[in-house]
């Protein structure tokens, strides 16, 4: 009885053919469009929306624009335009000139070679001031000469 299943027991997936196996069908891909075309993540089709428009855009019109045409859909996240924006500002930050993205404007982004986008090292928050001298005393605490 080598071959066989015993009687009482359920076969699994071990006991099946690579054939059998193939013949499953298999869900499909988060993120595959609608159209049937190769699958894109949330970045590629940011970028691709960007370079489409050729305008600033929010997260959350992007992945309104994304949904729209099929690129890419949430995979039933809660916050996926935070999480996009996240995505961004992390390739920006990370890749510097190289980045697929520049921002525009405060939660704006474009797509690289758009005009009026801000260059990656200016394009983060302000950085905090500076601590103060070893000697404890600063520039508005010092006394004037005079």
């Amino acid at each position: 009885m080598a071959g066989k299943a015993k009687a009482g027991r359920t076969t699994t997936a071990a006991d099946k053919t690579t054939t059998e196996l193939a013949a499953v069908p298999q869900p499909e891909a988060v993120g595959e469009p609608a159209a049937g075309g190769p699958k894109l993540s949330a970045l590629a089709a940011a970028a691709r929306v960007l370079a489409e428009t050729g305008a600033a855009l929010t997260c959350q019109e992007l992945v309104g624009v994304m949904a729209a045409k099929g690129y890419w859909t949430s995979p039933g996240g809660k916050t996926p335009e935070a999480t996009l924006h996240a995505a961004i500002s992390t390739e920006i930050r990370k890749r510097g000139d190289a980045a697929r993205f520049r921002k525009a404007a405060p939660g704006r982004f474009a797509a690289a070679g758009a005009a009026g986008t801000l260059t990656p090292g200016t394009a983060g928050r302000k950085k905090a001031a500076g601590r103060k001298p070893a000697d404890g005393v600063s520039a508005r605490s010092a006394p004037t000469a005079g």
